[in-house]
């Protein structure tokens, strides 16, 4: 059974795989598909028609992103590191 966030905003035909969590602030565009076992943190964005495969545990903002949710992100993914 998949988690979502209720702060997470998940449009209407995003398909999202068992075991799937999706947290704080996420933005799921329509179409996405988002495999088995992924856990997408605090602010992920995934834009339109994007496939994320599975067991997926960290996405990569962009670097031309700029935003408090990337800078969150980096200190997430240095931590992890």
């Amino acid at each position: 059974m998949s988690f979502i966030h209720p702060s997470a905003d998940v449009e209407p035909d995003v398909v999202i795989g068992d075991d799937t969590k999706v947290w704080h602030l996420c933005h799921l565009r329509s179409g996405a598909r988002i495999g088995e076992g992924c856990t997408l943190g605090r602010g992920v964005y995934v834009s339109r028609g994007t496939a994320v495969g599975n067991r997926v545990n960290r996405i990569r903002v962009p670097e031309e992103v700029a935003t408090p949710a990337r800078a969150a992100l980096d200190r997430m993914l240095a931590i992890s590191r």
